[in-house]
């Protein structure tokens, strides 16, 4: 299971990490420099008098990466202005606004820029980047697959993996990262207590802490995330009960002890948190930022599903629309008709999800001005749309048993496969010829190629979506589930194939 799921999502990522130019995704100069400080030893770098900035020493051809970001903002403006990639690896001083993010990340993503340059080595950053949130989000699939019931938790994962995460995931930037292992976090944690009467194996609560130390060494938020999703799913005064008699959880709560107190160690020890430059709205009191944020809780949406390039490449807002209605119907049917210990997981991290971006912008514009974006709260996004499909599944243990259910259900999937390579397309149209350029143009005068050319990455997409959609529906549509009551007593299998 692990490998398919490893195989098909790497594909989707790598579609995405040639389907954007090089430094297309938002801030990735300053998180290339950083990864390629971090592996040369350079964790922080040398000071500056802005909070958070550091001078470090790369490559040249690192160093030059802001340099390369002609269509940056201008969406009118094709990749063709970008001509080559500098390749230059002269020791090179530079300041990057990443300079304090925590390490952990860039450890891994900067590897390739030790033995390769140019243009190469930021695509194989960003390779190692999707393969490590591929992994991740595999792990996630597999801890769905052992729950008792799992027929609308699959039509959620794919939701919850929209355009925009896998944009992110392709991109050099620890949000990839921070999503894809919210996801796994709270994947295992709910297979931990969805299944507490076997026991409590060795090997799930190490998927635990594995996701657990990831999410708290992603971004300063990550730890938030933690507790968040801890919440919602081990409030449960049986679940706890049952899990401090166990060795392998106190085992595990030491080396998500240990993970924890790096991050908040590096936190404390550099200017992760510090005022950067200024912004618009300083000075904006909590009660106007946080009325203002709330107000923008619907318009958020376009950034959770597609908002591309440095956020100056939006899909229609029709995807939007279609992709959030599919999103809607699974989060309000989960809180309505869901019940029990998933109902309240899913009230916890909606109302996190909802929160959170009002309450931390309202607490800071004062201080930092409007700095939120959608994306910064993706990592809760995917983790509400997985917690309402398993909502979904304990109040309808049969809900996909009757054929019509079930091809209901892969019409569903087959929408969201078509919105993801639609977004993709438009993407790419923004860059290969600019976005007041019509489709013709892209086929017939494109003026710039991606390596191998931009059709091959759409088809390997659309193949890998397209396996993607039939192994969903094998794994989870057409399986048997179980009538288990919320205490996990199994009553009678139910064929649903």
């Amino acid at each position: 299971m692990f490998v398919g799921a490893f195989l098909i999502l790497s594909a989707v990522g790598t579609s995405w990490v040639f389907g954007s130019p090089v430094m297309a995704v938002p801030d990735e100069p300053a998180h290339a420099i950083h990864a390629a400080a971090v592996v040369r030893g350079q964790w922080t770098g040398e000071r500056t008098d802005q909070g958070g900035w550091t001078n470090v020493e790369v490559p040249e051809y690192v160093a030059e990466s802001y340099d390369v970001r002609c269509y940056a903002f201008n969406p009118a403006v094709s990749v063709e202005c970008q001509g080559e990639i500098p390749s230059g690896e002269s020791p090179t001083v530079i300041t990057t606004s990443a300079g304090s993010y925590n390490p952990v990340y860039y450890a891994f993503v900067g590897l390739p820029s030790l033995v390769l340059d140019g243009a190469s080595a930021f695509y194989a950053m960003r390779l190692v980047g999707v393969l490590l949130c591929a992994a991740l989000l595999a792990l996630a699939v597999v801890a769905l697959t052992q729950l008792r019931r799992t027929s609308f938790v699959g039509i959620a994962f794919v939701a919850a993996t929209t355009p925009m995460v896998t944009f992110l995931m392709a991109g050099i930037n620890p949000n990839g990262m921070e999503i894809a292992s919210a996801v796994m976090l709270f994947c295992w944690l709910r297979l931990l207590t969805d299944r507490i009467d076997e026991g409590i194996p060795a090997h799930r609560v190490v998927m635990v802490a594995l996701a657990a130390v990831a999410v708290a060494n992603t971004r300063s938020i990550g730890l938030l995330w933690l507790l968040v999703i801890v919440v919602a799913t081990l409030a449960d005064l049986r679940v706890l009960r049952l899990l401090v008699r166990s060795r392998a959880f106190w085992i595990g709560t030491v080396g998500i002890g240990l993970g924890v107190a790096f991050s908040l160690v590096w936190l404390a020890s550099t200017q992760s948190l510090d005022v950067t430059v200024p912004n618009p709205g300083a000075g904006t009191p909590f009660p106007a930022a946080f009325h203002i944020m709330v107000t923008q809780t619907y318009e958020n949406f376009q950034g959770y599903v597609g908002l591309f390039g440095w956020l100056d490449t939006p899909v229609p807002s029709t995807v939007v629309f279609l992709w959030t209605s599919v999103v809607f119907v699974a989060v309000v049917g989960g809180l309505f008709f869901g019940r029990g210990p998933s109902r309240r997981a899913l009230i916890v991290v909606l109302a996190a999800f909802l929160l959170v971006p009002p309450l931390v912008q309202g607490a800071t514009a004062f201080d930092y001005g409007f700095i939120w974006q959608a994306r910064y709260v993706l990592a809760l996004y995917a983790v509400t749309v997985v917690a309402a499909g398993v909502a979904l599944d304990v109040a309808f243990p049969n809900g996909l048993a009757e054929p019509r259910a079930r091809r209901l259900a892969f019409a569903v999937l087959g929408l969201l496969a078509a919105l993801h390579v639609y977004s993709f397309l438009w993407n790419l149209r923004r860059y290969v010829v600019g976005t007041p350029d019509g489709w013709r143009k892209m086929l017939a005068a494109p003026e710039w190629q991606p390596p191998g050319t931009w059709m091959l990455w759409a088809a390997v997409l659309v193949v890998a979506v397209g396996v993607g959609v039939e192994a969903t529906r094998r794994t989870f549509l057409a399986r048997p589930s179980l009538l288990v009551d919320e205490a996990g007593r199994t009553t009678r299998p139910v064929t649903t194939s």
